[in-house]
């Protein structure tokens, strides 16, 4: 939750919730649930203008 938050904080609420069309609630839950969607990923990279940790993100992992 920490580091989503901290991401939340360094793009900006703001710009999260209009470059994805959702409320704070959504923003709310993501953090609470301490990873944000995968389709997020990309557009989120690009807020940040940097390279983000994949492990925040809901990608599937590999079968074994």
């Amino acid at each position: 939750m920490e580091q989503i938050t901290h991401l939340y904080d360094k793009i900006g609420r703001a710009q999260i919730m209009a470059a994805f069309c959702v409320g704070p609630r959504v923003l709310q839950h993501h953090a609470a649930l301490g990873v944000l969607p995968s389709t997020w990923f990309a557009g989120m990279e690009a807020l940040a203008g940097e390279p983000l940790p994949r492990e925040l993100f809901s990608f599937k992992a590999i079968a074994p």
